[in-house]
């Protein structure tokens, strides 16, 4: 192979691959364009109910360190699984939340 056949094989190879990262780059923004006008509401609503029904089942197994008179004995079983969570819970609890937090914009 001549030193100029060399030469053409890399500007193919590398222009061939700029249209393959250019088209890839085309399908993610499609991708996204697609994903945000069809269903990014219903996922970010989706987290929301799950971040809420998450806290209540907090509440229930963790409501006796902050008031709560919730005593039951199935709190006791599901504790064990929920103990590495208590730190966590525990700053999201007691964390202020800011007006515009409580809002749902």
């Amino acid at each position: 192979m001549l030193a100029w056949e060399k030469i053409i094989c890399w500007v193919v190879s590398r222009i061939s691959g700029l249209i393959s990262s250019q088209f890839r780059k085309f399908k993610k923004l499609i991708k996204d364009f697609v994903y945000g006008a069809t269903t990014y509401e219903y996922a970010l609503e989706l987290e929301h109910k799950m971040f809420q029904h998450e806290c209540i089942l907090e509440a229930v197994v963790f409501g006796d360190r902050y008031g709560f008179p919730i005593s039951n004995y199935y709190k006791l079983r599901l504790l064990p699984y929920w103990i590495e969570r208590l730190t966590q819970f525990d700053k999201g609890i007691l964390r202020e939340k800011d007006l515009l937090e409580k809002m749902k914009i």
